[in-house]
């Protein structure tokens, strides 16, 4: 869960959200690096800037014929100055390099992360269907490793007057999610009536919740721990009353919830 003055991501928990963190590494270093050779460019505009404001301001000391001689001299100086056809084609490959070289450099792991998110194991622990109503989530489990293979829930948010003690404001609810710890769980996610977006930013899930489309996405988390979320697309009125709490357990726990 963020904290107050938070400046950066929420830790990881899953495999999904370790990626995305390293790919924000990834692209800030090379940030850093285009942000440098920028800021080197304009010193060096800037000092040659005031160098020829200088020189301008020598020069209204001077009578017209000097100005005439200092300017037509600079001129010719100028004129002179020959670039050969190796310094040019060297710039025009350069710059046409390099930031075709930039781009594969962000592309790669780019790539590399879309693909695993998109990919689903072929077995997974379980699967939970998700779906989006206004304003609450319904959530069921399909569970071939017990008698009772489906469950359904709702869960709705709980109210200020019906908080206990421990549990946090807007963000607790009353049927929480129970997923594996290490092991893969699918979530189908739709929606029965507007557009909604099941949102978990610890777990590095964010997916649209449509209506008549069921999209998927398969999450493995890595460490035990209750996780927040909420709907992160304009649903209505109550748009914000919709959140998510995922709880992280292990395997045997896990089965010691659903059996009880």
């Amino acid at each position: 869960m963020a904290t107050a003055l938070q400046m950066y991501f929420i830790e990881p928990a899953s495999l999904q959200m370790e990626g995305i963190l390293y790919l924000h590494e990834h692209i800030f270093s090379l940030l850093c690096g285009i942000s440098a050779t920028v800021l080197v460019l304009f010193r060096r505009v800037i000092f040659r800037f005031l160098m020829i404001k200088s020189e301008a301001r020598n020069m209204l000391s001077l009578s017209n014929r000097e100005r005439n001689v200092l300017f037509f001299s600079s001129e010719q100086r100028l004129n002179s100055v020959e670039v050969s056809k190796d310094t040019k084609k060297f710039l025009e490959v350069f710059w046409t390099i390099i930031p075709a070289c930039i781009l594969l450099y962000i592309a790669g792991p780019s790539f590399a992360l879309l693909y695993s998110m998109d990919e689903i194991a072929p077995e997974t622990f379980f699967t939970v269907l998700v779906q989006g109503s206004q304003w609450y989530w319904s959530y069921e489990y399909y569970l071939p490793f017990l008698s009772e293979s489906k469950i359904a829930v709702s869960s709705y948010m709980v109210s200020d007057l019906d908080l206990e003690f421990g549990q946090v404001r807007l963000l607790s609810v009353n049927n929480p999610i129970y997923i594996p710890r290490d092991l893969p769980t699918r979530f189908l996610i739709t929606a029965t009536d507007v557009l909604h977006s099941w949102a978990i930013p610890s777990l590095g899930l964010k997916i649209d919740a449509v209506p008549g489309r069921l999209n998927q996405i398969l999450v493995q988390p890595t460490r035990s721990g209750i996780f927040f979320g909420q709907c992160s697309e304009i649903c209505g009125a109550n748009h914000g009353f919709m959140p998510i709490t995922i709880y992280c357990v292990s395997p045997f726990d896990l089965l010691s919830v659903f059996e009880g």
